[in-house]
């Protein structure tokens, strides 16, 4: 014969009141609650009458009684909705500067750009040291003829000259004469027959 216990609940209290075991044996100093996982999750140990459903804090469990174990820290509850944003804080203080980053590759050659304005004329420079003689270069085209120039002088009169000869050519001999002359003695026309 076991000794009196006294049910900390009844059958249709049971779901109602577990969490008065819990805290009853936190306040007595129940050695039926015992720690059988890390410091963050505790077991609870009881035990249930089979006839009165009538439920004992013990560590174990007589004959007509069913152990119970369960645990103080009930399963996660699912995950609540996101918070709405707060104000932002303050500027933090201006970081270090950081390394100096790798040379980037070289980018495309730019357009040319305008030209600019003229700049000042400058100095005229050191005559330079003659230079070398260049080839001869071609005969040039000949000249127009020049203008007649005045007439000269009357020349001192030549030998007096036959008034007729003949002349031979490939159609026969013909005869020819001076027909006429100018006043300076020159010859300005001859005759000729066959």
């Amino acid at each position: 014969m076991h000794r009196s216990r006294n049910p900390i609940m009844s059958r249709a209290r049971a779901l109602m009141l577990i969490p008065l075991a819990i805290i009853l044996a936190a306040v007595f100093g129940s050695v039926a609650a015992i720690a059988t996982a890390g410091a963050s999750t505790v077991t609870i140990h009881a035990c249930r009458n089979n006839t009165t459903h009538a439920l004992y804090l013990e560590a174990t469990c007589p004959r007509g009684y069913t152990a119970v174990i369960w645990n103080q820290a009930g399963p996660a509850g699912p995950a609540g909705k996101t918070g709405a944003t707060g104000p932002a804080g303050p500027a933090g203080p201006q970081g270090n500067q950081g390394n100096q980053g790798f040379t980037g590759a070289q980018g495309p050659i730019g357009n040319t750009g305008a030209a600019g304005p003229a700049g000042p004329k400058g100095d005229t420079g050191l005559t330079g040291a003659q230079g070398i003689q260049g080839a001869k270069g071609d005969t040039g085209l000949t000249g127009a003829t020049g203008a007649t120039g005045p007439m000269g002088p009357t020349g001192n009169p030549g030998p007096s000259f036959a008034s007729s000869f003949t002349v031979t050519t490939g159609a026969g001999t013909e005869t020819c004469s001076v027909s006429a002359t100018n006043g300076a003695g020159q010859i300005t026309g001859i005759t000729c027959t066959p």
